[in-house]
């Protein structure tokens, strides 16, 4: 008979657990009180410095990030020393010359416009009824019935 001792797993280990409160603290806590026979005045003393640290260490942080937005700002508005930029030389705006603007022969309205249902293809003859329909004239087309020019009150 073999007198072999019962091995225990690695993280129940003191070397396991001081590397685990060394690297991340709060699992090395819980391994620490959970299978480290230590004295409790020990696990105290660690469990309150550690956690002090970890406060320090994140107001710390907090107030860092608000003294570098502080500097932002102060550099900001504080003047940069003056440099002079050679002044830009200043030519008037060429004016552009007339054109002859041609305008366009006006449609002639057909007596009288063909309903068009909607499913059909419209063309702007199709949509002019009593007169011609120009660009930017709104007008309704009612569903289900023949396209006819509606003038829209606006």
């Amino acid at each position: 008979m073999s007198s072999e001792q019962p091995t225990q797993p690695w993280y129940t280990q003191t070397w396991a657990i001081v590397l685990a409160l060394w690297l991340f603290f709060p699992l090395g806590l819980y391994l620490m009180w959970r299978f480290a026979r230590w004295q409790t005045w020990i696990r105290t003393t660690i469990t309150v410095a550690g956690s002090l640290l970890t406060i320090l260490f994140i107001v710390g942080a907090a107030i860092g990030e608000e003294d570098d937005t502080a500097k932002a700002v102060r550099q900001e508005a504080s003047p940069s020393p003056a440099v002079e930029a050679p002044s830009p030389t200043v030519e008037p705006t060429k004016t552009p010359k007339p054109t002859a603007t041609v305008k366009p022969t006006s449609t002639t309205v057909p007596p009288t416009a063909t309903p068009v249902p909607l499913d059909q293809r419209l063309e702007r003859g199709h949509v002019a009824a009593a007169a011609p329909v120009d660009q930017g004239e709104v007008v309704e087309l009612r569903h289900g019935s023949p396209a006819r020019l509606v003038p829209v009150a606006r």
